[in-house]
């Protein structure tokens, strides 16, 4: 992978705009439709970079597809890693959805997702800090930031497995609107049984989980917005949830 060497910020920001920022980095977007993240001096960087960050950005560069974007050029001052440079991708990020957006619209691209999740698993790469921000919607799904993520020595299975469940339960915790010390109940037996087996078995069941969801609520569709006010839906505390 490139190496762009800099003395100062300056010289690569030229005619760049910020676009937002993490707790690890500090987003622009160029005049060439890429993105440049450059770190921040914060502990969650000082954690990241106890591994080889060289190894590690190489690595994302490997398993990028077309929902994991991984960086194309590696940006360094003075011989230290400081950023890097990735597609730009115009879409909205899963938190900002619009909660007119048709669920039907959500299934197949959730489904290729699913697909691209499986080859990031044959490297042995597991997923790590997925959520609403850092996923983007439009038409399809697009996964960024993927630093956090790290090889696993776990088998092949035992990844996909964990990776496929953490995108979708953002997806469904995005679109439910549920928090991380929540827990999602179903009053219906069946569509609950249907969504468990989405979530742990079988991702190609949201088809039938969201006919049935649609069935119980008697409407001829779905919108993001019939999720979040829905009455067969109760939201309880997790009381294994313990933040750090």
């Amino acid at each position: 992978m490139e190496i762009i060497e800099i003395d100062k910020t300056s010289e690569i920001l030229k005619g760049a705009h910020y676009i937002g920022h993490g707790t690890t980095a500090i987003c622009f977007k160029n005049k060439n439709n890429r993105v440049i993240k450059l770190y921040r001096n914060t502990n969650n960087k000082r954690y990241l970079f106890e591994r080889n960050m060289y190894e590690h950005l190489n690595l994302l560069n490997e398993i990028t597809n077309e929902s994991f974007l991984g960086p194309e050029i590696i940006i360094t001052s003075h011989g230290q890693i400081i950023g890097y440079i990735y597609p730009y991708k115009k879409a909205k990020t899963l938190a900002r959805i619009s909660p007119l957006t048709n669920v039907e619209a959500l299934i197949n691209p959730t489904e290729k997702l699913m697909e691209d999740t499986n080859q990031i698993s044959e490297h042995s790469f597991e997923l790590n800090d997925i959520h609403d921000r850092n996923m983007l919607f439009q038409e399809y799904f697009t996964v960024i930031d993927l630093d956090q993520g790290e090889k696993s020595q776990f088998s092949k299975e035992s990844i996909k497995y964990a990776n496929r469940t953490k995108v979708l339960k953002n997806i469904m915790n995005s679109l439910f609107h549920i928090k991380e010390y929540q827990i999602m109940y179903i009053h219906s037996s069946e569509t609950q049984k249907l969504y468990n087996q989405m979530l742990y078995e079988d991702y190609r069941k949201m088809r039938e989980f969201f006919k049935s969801l649609k069935e119980d609520l008697n409407k001829q569709e779905l919108k993001i917005s019939d999720l979040r006010r829905n009455r067969l839906i109760t939201k309880e505390y997790n009381s294994y949830y313990r933040p750090f």
